[in-house]
């Protein structure tokens, strides 16, 4: 997934605000998918702000979109190779 494609979804129609059955927005969800780049992550909460999504929004567990991110592998969430993580941490 990369933030062109969200992007368009966005652009038309695709509601930021609904939820699953697990009380998830979207981006509970493509915390699971690592994103192209860093960059992109920063560039869709941008826009994210710029839409007033709700980033407090809990699921069924309690858990906000940052507490999905924090529980992510590092290099997951960067999308960076593990052995580069572990030269850039030295």
């Amino acid at each position: 997934m990369n933030l062109i494609g969200i992007r368009y979804h966005i652009d038309n129609g695709a509601d930021i605000h609904a939820v699953n059955t697990y009380n998830e927005t979207f981006l509970h969800m493509i915390l699971h998918v690592p994103l192209s780049a860093t960059e992109d992550y920063l560039a869709l909460l941008e826009l994210l702000v710029s839409l007033d999504f709700s980033f407090k929004q809990r699921d069924c567990h309690g858990r906000t979109f940052l507490h999905t991110l924090l529980e992510q592998p590092l290099e997951k969430v960067l999308g960076i190779d593990g052995e580069v993580l572990s030269r850039i941490l030295e």
